[in-house]
């Protein structure tokens, strides 16, 4: 992703929300989910690496369900560790008491926890996760 497509895709971070709709679950690999009662349209997504335009699509959708997480967020243009990618990595400041640390978002974007034949919508080809339905979305946090 390029410098210029990352800035495009913060523009889309900034919401005035606290909001976080659904409920948070911890699947039985341990992965935490945001689990809404309506479904979410996944384009298929390369599984190379995080592409400025499916990553918009999903951004769009989830700052109308969980903006009070990526508020404020920036885009990483590139993951690092390299092997992280195509997953969609936010980072923000985050503030307590006298302390700054740095909250780093990771969205597992082509991880689709289980999907049923149904949620499919577009079959997978070569180098690209297939395009799905879903009702949740994994993510991992860290604290630096």
């Amino acid at each position: 992703m390029k410098i210029l497509e990352a800035k495009r895709l913060n523009a889309l971070l900034e919401s005035s929300s606290d909001d976080l709709k659904g409920s948070l679950c911890i699947d039985t690999f341990r992965t935490p989910y945001f689990k809404w009662e309506d479904s979410m349209d996944w384009p298929s997504l390369s599984v190379l690496e995080a592409e400025a335009s499916s990553s918009e699509q999903i951004l769009a959708q989830l700052m109308l369900r969980i903006p009070g997480l990526l508020r404020g967020g920036n885009v990483l243009p590139e993951a690092r560790p390299r092997r992280d990618e195509p997953n969609l990595h936010i980072v923000k400041r985050y503030n307590f008491e006298d302390s700054m640390y740095l909250l780093k978002i990771k969205i597992l974007m082509t991880y689709m926890g289980g999907a049923i034949p149904g949620e499919i919508q577009e079959g997978s080809v070569q180098d690209r996760n297939p395009a799905f339905l879903s009702d949740r979305v994994y993510f991992q946090c860290r604290l630096f």
